[in-house]
């Protein structure tokens, strides 16, 4: 039987990137989670950069399992919505750069009523961060927090029916689902 592959969190480590990843290597990891905020930012990473990272992590037998970014403020928060939207989709790329295509984003707390304008601003976000992941091939993960997902699972679950979007008690992800 095949052992499962695990992949790490380098932030945690508090180490400069090149150390992050042979710790990383050292824990037995076959993956990596960097921080896109504050570990690897997109705008720092251009071709050359990318392809060093991508090199040292094979010659270490690692790979890029996601890309986290934390939000500062709740997804849906109308002020600097525009901004945030941007961070989270050059973030997406990014990760499909690094051959990831996965990106976890702790969006703080979600909205409690589904008759809300938070709500309606939350679904049309995430209907439209789904339709950006499909299209370039990433899938996002977005992680509650102050609030159970469960309840919001079924709140929500019908003004997602059209949207590609899993909601579950641990995460509510957006993934590219064939034919939906």
């Amino acid at each position: 039987m095949t052992p499962p592959r695990l992949a790490v969190a380098t932030a945690p480590f508090r180490q400069p990137l090149r150390n992050a990843i042979a710790t990383a290597q050292s824990c037995g990891a076959a993956g990596v989670q960097f921080d896109a905020r504050q570990e690897i930012r997109p705008a720092d990473f251009g071709e050359t950069a990318r392809r060093q990272l991508l090199y040292e992590l094979r010659e270490r037998d690692l790979s890029v399992a996601s890309l986290d970014f934390p939000l500062r403020n709740a997804i849906y928060e109308p002020d600097r919505l525009d901004d945030r939207m941007a961070a989270i989709r050059r973030t997406m790329e990014f990760a499909v750069q690094l051959k990831a295509g996965v990106v976890t984003v702790r969006c703080g707390p979600l909205p409690q009523d589904a008759d809300t304008d938070d709500s309606a601003r939350f679904v049309t976000l995430l209907e439209d961060l789904a339709r950006y992941g499909n299209h370039i091939g990433a899938m996002l993960c977005l992680t509650a927090s102050g609030s159970d997902a469960a309840p919001l699972a079924t709140s929500f679950s019908p003004a997602l029916a059209s949207a590609p979007a899993d909601c579950s008690t641990s995460a509510l992800s957006i993934a590219s689902l064939d034919g939906k």
